[in-house]
């Protein structure tokens, strides 16, 4: 239609010219027929362009219609495939589903009532001035973009400290009162925390691994489970504040020294006395009866291979019963040999029993020694800071702790020692019993070891 109407408007000025040259040469009736012909075709062509711009007023009505529809159409597509989605989800998606749900939603009403909270708190100064409506809407503006950042928090470039002291530029992002940072072109990647000191954030933590790969694919998809601090800064505190045994026992002042020593002396004593008590030869069962019932049968040769088989105290105890001449003499001599065995055993003992009563004791002395200088401090700069107090307390405790980390062991050690001493020495003075009732005179049978 558009085509014709052209062409229409463009053949009308050269009729008109062909008409005005054919009137100048043609008779009056001839001239009236054709200006009635113009007339009639400029009618007609009047009544096919009010024809087309009707045909294309409804044409455009229809187009828009059909646009209506495909958007309709589209929008039902797409709750179409996402009902066909909800129902391909198995039962633990859909639980994981609505419980992000639930959170973020519990999230977001969280943050506008803190945004109210804050508003009604916010003094009067604070506040845009009620008469300038523009200023009004600016704030308003700029409390918009806030709340809405805190709700759907973006990716944003920003300046960090970075773990050895350089200042760096990273992709940042903050949900609530947490921050991460990231650069992929270093792979590194953490925690970020605020110091009202620091005008910059500083990089708390720094993750490793999955961790870091998570925070990644935050970024890459939106979507990721990365770590944070839920205790709000509290537990990086604690990670920092983190010292090795040499800077613990530093802190505890010179009365450390002393229970070192004495942990260390009876760590060696006790060490000597394992060695000793192990390498003591076995004692053999039954031996006095044995020896009673060879010099009974006078079996000379047999007491002197059973006397060989002994070893330690018992091949004393057997020597001493065979050279005795009467049995006032034998027992006086197995007597001394049990008090000689007996001391030999129980050496050092003492030594580790006095260690585990003497290191509280010196623990104690630390802890009041620290306690002095930390009221002293407290008369001389007062007690306004309770970390000062409480720091100088700390410190003093440690020389306590100390004391009893080395008491503790060294009496268990003690005891266990004193038992094993008194389990092989019970032996030892059963045997002596037994060879003191022997009747029979060794001399008598004639033998000599």
């Amino acid at each position: 239609m558009s085509a014709i109407n052209k062409a229409l408007r463009r053949l009308l000025p050269l009729l008109l010219c062909s008409a005005v040259v054919c009137a100048e040469g043609l008779p009056s009736n001839v001239e009236s027929s054709l200006v009635a012909d113009i007339k009639s075709a400029q009618q007609r062509l009047a009544s096919t362009q009010k024809q087309l711009t009707s045909e294309r007023t409804t044409l455009g009505k229809q187009l828009h219609d059909l646009n209506a529809q495909v958007r309709q159409l589209r929008k039902e597509t797409a709750v179409a495939r996402r009902l066909a989605d909800e129902q391909t989800l198995s039962l633990d998606q859909l639980r994981e589903r609505l419980t992000e749900w639930r959170n973020q939603g519990r999230y977001q009403h969280n943050l506008l009532a803190s945004q109210h909270q804050q508003l009604a708190s916010a003094p009067e100064r604070d506040l845009p001035v009620r008469e300038s409506f523009s200023a009004g809407l600016d704030w308003l503006q700029l409390r918009l973009q806030a709340m809405e950042q805190q709700l759907y928090p973006k990716w944003q470039n920003g300046s960090l400290v970075s773990p050895e002291g350089e200042v760096v530029s990273a992709a940042q992002i903050k949900m609530g009162p947490v921050q991460w940072y990231l650069q992929n072109d270093a792979e590194r990647g953490g925690l970020l925390e605020h110091s009202d000191e620091q005008r910059l954030p500083l990089a708390a933590l720094e993750f490793r691994g999955a961790e870091l790969k998570q925070l990644q694919q935050l970024q890459r998809d939106g979507r990721g489970n990365v770590s944070f601090d839920p205790t709000l800064n509290r537990a990086l505190a604690l990670s920092k504040n983190q010292e090795s045994l040499l800077d613990h026992l530093t802190k505890g002042g010179v009365w450390v020294l002393p229970i070192l020593a004495f942990a260390l002396f009876a760590l060696v004593i006790a060490l000597a006395k394992a060695l000793q008590l192990w390498r003591e030869p076995k004692l053999l069962p039954a031996l006095a009866e044995r020896c009673e019932k060879l010099l009974n049968h006078q079996e000379g040769a047999a007491l002197i291979k059973l006397a060989q088989q002994t070893q330690g105290a018992q091949r004393e105890m057997v020597e001493i019963v065979c050279a005795s001449a009467s049995s006032q003499q034998r027992d006086d001599r197995l007597f001394a040999c049990l008090l000689g065995h007996k001391h030999r055993l129980e050496y050092w003992l003492g030594a580790i029993a006095i260690t585990a009563a003497v290191s509280p004791l010196l623990g104690l002395l630390g802890t009041v020694s620290g306690m002095i200088k930390t009221f002293k401090m407290m008369t001389l700069f007062g007690a306004g800071d309770p970390s000062v107090v409480s720091g100088g307390i700390s410190e003093a405790l440690i020389t306590t702790e100390l004391g009893l980390v080395v008491a503790i062991p060294a009496l268990l050690l003690h005891a266990v020692l004193q038992r094993w001493v008194k389990s092989y020495y019970s032996q030892l003075e059963a045997d002596a019993i037994k060879f003191s009732q022997i009747e029979t005179a060794p001399s008598a049978t004639g033998v000599q070891l």
